[in-house]
């Protein structure tokens, strides 16, 4: 299937910069494969393909809340004693 984009002359610039493409159609071709190739939803190893957050790396969210959490009134209470100790 074909589809005709117009995009603006700026933009095509960017993009030829980017892809190292001296034309507008190889740049754009260029751009359009990357973008699949990183945001494509890659099936997992038993075969279902589960939609993920590309915007952190789930290392991030695994070292995250790997951390032991404060219990629930610490900060409060460090606080108060913090406070206590000044006066």
């Amino acid at each position: 299937m074909s589809v005709v984009i117009e995009i603006e002359t700026p933009i095509t610039e960017k993009i030829k910069d980017i892809t190292g493409e001296t034309s507008n159609d190889a740049a754009i071709k260029a751009a359009l494969e990357r973008f699949v190739r990183d945001y494509e939803v890659k099936p997992e190893n038993n075969g279902s393909a589960e939609k993920h957050s590309s915007d952190m790396p789930d290392e991030f969210w695994d070292e995250l809340f790997s951390q032991p959490m404060l219990p629930a009134g610490t900060l409060e209470r460090l606080i108060r004693e913090e406070r206590e100790d000044r006066f």
